[in-house]
């Protein structure tokens, strides 16, 4: 099996048997316009982007979306992450299954729908977290404290999720209701928008476990 990647949409043959669109969301739409007409499987990568985007330029198409976040500066191994396939007729469908199959154990057939919401869970899970990991480093870094001070914490907490739902791991000053502790750290934030967003988060965490303001 020979397997080409080119940017340079003028150099794409026409006798592929399947065509990778791994591209930023938003450039897919006009990617899509500019291929040229073949009979191969169009797949793209994205988790938030509908199947039907290709309807109307190619007779077949499909989805591969693996759910991982993806650096440079680090390998993965390909076997463990889910893969989340779609495509427009059962026998594609199970042609992307194999494909799938040759790069993760983890192959799940899931529709657009189902997919945008697993994506939008995505971002809060991986991305709104690691901002909150970069919010954190500012805050240590301005008291010269080393960061990496926070990594077993890190460790602990996502581990913590093999054995439990997200809920019954909560902990920290907000699920005790703890007021002294957090109007201290509140005052302790110069940013007003770090501090609305302790306080938004906080708020939310006892709207969730059902904890009532005037509890002591």
């Amino acid at each position: 099996m020979t397997c080409r990647c080119t940017s340079d949409i003028k150099s794409i043959v026409k006798d592929a048997d399947v065509y990778f669109f791994s591209v930023p969301d938003d450039a897919l739409p006009a990617i899509i316009d500019e291929m040229p007409a073949n009979d191969g499987l169009w797949v793209h990568t994205s988790g938030s982007v509908s199947l039907r985007v290709f309807r109307g330029y190619a007779k077949r198409y499909g989805v591969i979306y693996p759910l991982q976040t993806f650096s440079k500066q680090r390998s993965i191994d390909f076997s463990r992450i889910p893969l989340l396939i779609e495509a427009n007729s059962t026998d594609d469908r199970e042609l992307l299954n194999r494909i799938a199959a040759c790069l993760s154990d983890r192959v799940i057939n899931m529709t657009s729908n189902k997919r945008k919401h697993l994506h939008l869970a995505a971002v809060f899970a991986c991305n709104f977290s690691n901002h909150l990991y970069a919010i954190a480093s500012d805050i240590l870094k301005k008291q010269r404290i080393d960061w990496h001070l926070l990594q077993s914490l890190i460790d602990e907490t996502a581990g913590k999720l093999y054995a439990m739902t997200p809920v019954e791991a909560q902990t920290g000053p907000a699920i005790r209701n703890d007021k002294a502790i957090m109007e201290r750290h509140l005052s302790m934030l110069e940013d007003e928008q770090i501090r609305q967003l302790y306080a938004l988060l906080s708020k939310n965490i006892q709207v969730r476990h059902k904890i009532k303001k005037e509890q002591s």
